[in-house]
């Protein structure tokens, strides 16, 4: 039996999940900002349509709808 050493490999360490910037007033309005923006944009996805086909804009304006839309790319 040998007493030799063992080296235990090296571990990255993990990127540690800081919550340091919500402490800014600033940062915490920009946040809820993109949040809300985000929200209206994934609304306005589904609600044009939808209020297009409603006023009986017919299939083909919906498609032209759909089709110009931002989100469509």
């Amino acid at each position: 039996m040998t007493d030799q050493l063992v080296a235990e490999p090296r571990r990255r360490p993990r990127p540690r999940l800081s919550l340091r910037p919500l402490r800014t007033r600033g940062f915490r309005l920009l946040l809820l900002g993109q949040a809300a923006s985000e929200f209206g944009n994934a609304f306005q996805a589904v609600s044009l349509p939808l209020l297009v086909y409603a006023f009986g804009g017919g299939t083909e304006r919906l498609s032209l709808v759909v089709s110009a839309s931002p989100s469509a790319a």
